[in-house]
């Protein structure tokens, strides 16, 4: 019986190494800083900070961070650019607040929404985020979640360390295609803010976050008029355009985006730059949601982006 006690005592060390060592952040990367995706928001303020006087910001989910081409933007309108997107599971509320903290006069502000994203805020996104970053913590409400959900998500985030550990260091030894995950890191985003991690990385054979969409009017259009009076006050212009989305889901859901797109062009206070049809794309064109561009993709996104935003300001 004693030998059956100490072997369960040395089995549950073990494992409590293996989750805890092995999902420990290591910092691969990043010169040695910790790695996880959401860690650029530190890389995305400094940039905001450094630029004094004008400029175009970048606003929205992850449709943004893997879609655009800041560069090339900034190189054709010759006005500094920042892409401050990041991951739409940190709500409407985060995004339109994190820009009414850092917004400055005559910037201009483009924003693109996932389809009609909430407000809600993950617990597990807003925490970690602010766990790089606590600044953030202004920027949405902590999520309400219980002592077991808290135990939880540490269980669950260590595991997922534990098996992006376990890719990268598959990888170093062993010549193998990168797994999909190596795009989401901190150190896959340039010095604009654009993640390019997915680049040289084949595309997965389906998109996730497909599906349809039923409609109900998106009462979110209030919060984005209410960021737009007090970005008005600040002599800052604001600009709504549409997430790039593959062209499947766009006819699987082509009613209830017109509906989104006449309630727009009725209620919003600001402009809409060009229409839904302007950011559907061929579904080759995405890479492992119906959100994410591949490189090619974003690079026809950019162009759209650069047509319109010169349109509005020619």
């Amino acid at each position: 019986m004693r030998a059956f006690l100490i072997k369960c005592v040395f089995f549950m060390i073990l494992l409590l190494f293996i989750v805890f060592g092995g999902g420990y952040d290591y910092g691969i990367g990043v010169s040695g800083e910790k790695s996880d995706y959401m860690g650029a928001i530190v890389e995305k303020h400094k940039r905001l900070k450094s630029i004094a006087g004008r400029k175009i910001i970048f606003a929205g989910g992850s449709n943004l961070a893997l879609g655009l081409n800041s560069a090339r933007i900034q190189d054709s309108l010759q006005v500094p650019v920042v892409n401050l997107a990041l991951n739409a599971g940190l709500g409407l509320d985060f995004i339109l607040n994190e820009l009414r903290y850092t917004i400055q006069p005559g910037d201009e502000v483009v924003l693109s929404i996932e389809y009609f994203l909430t407000d809600h805020c993950s617990y597990e996104l807003f925490t970690n985020t602010i766990s790089y970053f606590p600044e953030a913590s202004r920027y949405a409400k902590m999520p309400k979640q219980s002592i077991l959900d808290h135990l939880k998500h540490t269980l669950d985030k260590k595991i997922e360390k534990v098996k992006s550990n376990k890719n990268y260091l598959t990888g170093l030894f062993k010549d193998t295609v990168p797994h999909h995950s190596f795009a989401y890191k901190r150190g896959a985003f340039n010095q604009f803010g654009d993640c390019e991690g997915h680049f040289g990385i084949a595309r997965l054979p389906y998109l996730a976050d497909g599906g349809i969409i039923e409609y109900s009017h998106w009462n979110n259009i209030d919060r984005l008029n209410s960021f737009y009076g007090f970005a008005k006050s600040k002599h800052v212009k604001v600009y709504f355009t549409y997430p790039s989305y593959p062209m499947s889901q766009y006819l699987l859901n082509i009613e209830t985006i017109k509906h989104l797109d006449r309630d727009l062009h009725k209620e919003l206070l600001f402009p809409v730059l060009g229409g839904p049809a302007d950011f559907v794309f061929d579904d080759n064109l995405f890479f492992d949601t119906v959100y994410h561009l591949s490189k090619e993709g974003r690079e026809k996104r950019t162009e759209k982006v650069i047509q319109l935003l010169k349109k509005r300001q020619g």
